[in-house]
This record gives C-alpha cells, structure tokens and sequence, in this order.
C-alpha cells in the first residue's frame, strides 16, 4: 500500500502523499519486528524467505520513486513539510532490515543439514551478514558520492561493531569469532578508505550531499 501511494504521488505530486507513504512504510516495519513476524519459526522447511524478499524488493522500488519524486512535490495540506525528502530513507532502512530477516532465514536454512557448529555458526553468520551489509552500503555510497547512503552504512556498521565486540567477543569461539571479527575489520577499513577519499577530494572537508 506504501509503495502504491508513492508510486501514486508520481502521477499527482502533493506533497502529503510521499511523506505519508514514507512514513506508513516505517510504521508497517515496525509492527511487524515488534510483533515478531519478521524473526518467523527457525524450523527447516517452516517457512520461506521469499515473503521477506519481496516486500524488501517492494520497499527499494519505493524508495527509488521517493528520491524520484522529491522535486516536482507541491501543495497539500502541509506543502512545507519533509522538503528535503529525510523520510525517503525510511523505506529504504525497511528494505535493509527485511533483507536481513531474510538472510537469516536462508542462513538457518543452509545450515541445518550440515549440522557443524550449528549455534555458533548462526550466530557468527548473523553478524557477518550485517557487517557486510554496512561495507556494501558504505562502498557504494562512497561510488555515488551519496552521504545519506554512507551515513545509513556507517549505522549499519555501529549495529555490527556493538553485536561483535558486545556479544560475539564473549559467546563464539573458534573461525566463527575470527570471521566475524574480520567482517567489522574490513567495514571499518572501507569507510575509513571512503572518508580518506572524500576528505583529499573535498578542501572543505565536508561530505557532499
């Protein structure tokens, strides 16, 4: 429905209409992670990650037609509000967390046959797959010159740093821990190499919009 209304306020550009979109898609996140749908029954074969899949999917197409969208906004009922379009990241922090969910569930699903470190493993791989989530989001942010992007991954990689350092440090062992920590060794390695770039390319020293 979010995604619909924003595709909606392509057609007619009121500006109600993208941030009450934006905002919905947040909303709707928010009671599914609170409600516990998107942890779903770790069991192999109770469920698929192709529901979580598609509405990660569906929340990027809404955030492409968010940025999209931004300019020719106008009128409504409060034409003043979210100008600079700070709600458009919210799909786009959806579509990362439903990614997530997602990842984990194929994850669980990869390793249950294997049966080899199983606990230790997901763990591990959990917070692998957040930590290299962050370097992708930071690298191609960096590529793109898009600070709100790089901003998104470097949250992404304080998430992973707290989850390596808060818990893997003290529960993993083995190859587990030593890839989980090579994980925010080389997201950190990115953004310092990202910020490094911008800073030789920038005399201001301030990242680019």
């Amino acid at each position: 429905m979010a995604t619909l209304i924003s595709a909606w306020s392509r057609f007619a550009p009121v500006n109600d209409f993208r941030v009450i979109a934006n905002l919905l898609q947040a909303v709707v996140c928010a009671l599914a992670a609170w409600l516990g749908s998107l942890g779903l029954p770790l069991e192999p074969g109770a469920a698929k990650a192709w529901p979580l899949a598609s509405l990660a999917l569906s929340c990027l197409l809404h955030f492409a037609l968010a940025r999209r969208g931004v300019e020719g906004s106008r009128g409504g009922f409060a034409p003043d509000l979210d100008t600079t379009n700070q709600t458009g990241l919210l799909p786009f922090a959806c579509a990362l967390i439903y990614s997530f969910a997602a990842l984990r569930l194929v994850w669980f699903q990869a390793l249950h046959p294997l049966d080899i470190e199983g606990e230790n493993l997901f763990l591990g791989g959990q917070s692998i797959l957040i930590n290299l989530g962050a370097l992708g989001l930071i690298l191609i942010g960096g590529l793109k010159r898009d600070s709100r992007i790089v901003g998104i991954g470097a949250s992404v990689a304080a998430i992973g740093a707290m989850r390596v350092f808060g818990h893997d440090l003290w529960n993993l062992q083995g190859l587990p821990l030593v890839f989980s920590m090579s994980s925010i060794g080389g997201a950190v390695s990115v953004g310092s190499w990202v910020w490094s770039r911008w800073n030789q390319d920038s005399p201001d020293r301030r990242l680019p919009d």
